[in-house]
């Protein structure tokens, strides 16, 4: 993530030694060791995941409402404000607008179905505010990053920041990220990552762009029924040893592979995450015990013999699944 080269890097050590030196009348130049873990052994690991879900609310919906609606008066407006009102106030006015009908809807006032419009309109207009705004003015950047994050598609991606990439979330380390395939597709739209813990902090904010950072990747179109698969690259800098278990994700498939000498791939140590039962076995619960509690709360329940005998299966296989999620 620095914004320097590996020569600038090594050229401000030396010339500072030797300024060093001489001011000293120190003649001979040492021998110099450095320690530089992330750079000398990032590059040795990746991880490559599935992508389990995506939320695009850039998806064409129909919206049917009434143009004389008193309650979306406001709101309706400012699409007649592009060629009066200067961009940034127009942004303001359809946060302000958006907020007084969400307090209509805490109070009662408006229903589910109308908020949902509201949001709906909200956003057609922050997409057409999108398109009009040049981030290479100073004035509109702000506005560009803000629009960028509220416009991005949303996937969710089958693993957990905490355990794989903990430095993304602890430093914001920035890792390159790319599509495994795909790779004969523009890159046309704006993601956020997000992982499958519970936990608000499982998304990764910052990503690796040409500009240097921004707060969305952008990556070919997604097929729900055919999404592609993300590789998450320079990850061999300790972030394996650092990954945590919250909430239960243990580490991942992992697997050696090696380039032989006459350009032939070897492939060793394939290890498999453990179960769901292993796992709480590390937080010192009984296997058997937490079994049979699960297994009599479906015997003693009211429900018909037929769908206990299919819960009861259900559950004797998931307690071997890993926490991960499988097509």
């Amino acid at each position: 993530s620095a914004n320097y080269s590996l020569q600038n890097y090594a050229d401000s050590i030396i010339l500072s030694i030797k300024k060093s030196l001489s001011l000293n009348n120190v003649e001979k130049m040492p021998d110099i060791y450095t320690e530089s873990g992330r750079a000398v052994t990032a590059h040795h690991a990746m991880c490559i995941t599935n992508i389990v879900d995506i939320e695009d609310k850039t998806s064409d919906c129909n919206l049917t409402y009434d143009k004389m609606d008193c309650d979306l008066q406001e709101i309706l407006e400012i699409f007649s404000q592009f060629n009066s009102v200067n961009l940034y106030e127009i942004f303001l006015n359809t946060q302000n607008a958006l907020t007084k009908l969400k307090d209509k809807f805490n109070k009662k006032e408006i229903s589910f179905d109308k908020l949902a419009i509201a949001e709906q309109l909200s956003f057609k207009i922050k997409q057409r505010l999108y398109h009009k705004i040049n981030s290479g003015y100073k004035a509109h950047r702000d506005l560009s990053d803000i629009l960028e994050k509220e416009l991005s598609i949303k996937i969710i991606v089958n693993l957990s920041i905490f355990q794989s990439l903990p430095d993304s979330w602890a430093i914001s380390q920035l890792f390159p990220i790319l599509p495994i395939t795909d790779l004969d597709k523009q890159p046309r739209n704006n993601f956020i990552l997000d992982d499958l813990t519970c936990d608000s902090d499982g998304v990764i904010n910052q990503y690796s762009t040409c500009e240097g950072f921004g707060q969305s990747i952008k990556l070919p179109k997604l097929e729900h029924n055919n999404p592609y698969l993300l590789g998450f690259f320079l990850i061999g800098a300790y972030q394996e040893t650092m990954g945590n278990l919250h909430n239960l994700f243990f580490p991942i498939n992992t697997v050696e592979i090696k380039l032989e000498k006459d350009n032939k791939f070897s492939v060793s140590n394939i290890k498999k995450v453990i179960g769901v039962l292993d796992s709480l076995e590390t937080f010192d619960y009984n296997n058997d015990e937490v079994k049979k509690i699960i297994l009599k709360y479906v015997k003693d329940s009211h429900i018909e013999n037929q769908l206990k005998i299919t819960i009861d299966n259900y559950i004797q296989n998931s307690i071997t699944f890993s926490s991960y999620l499988k097509k």
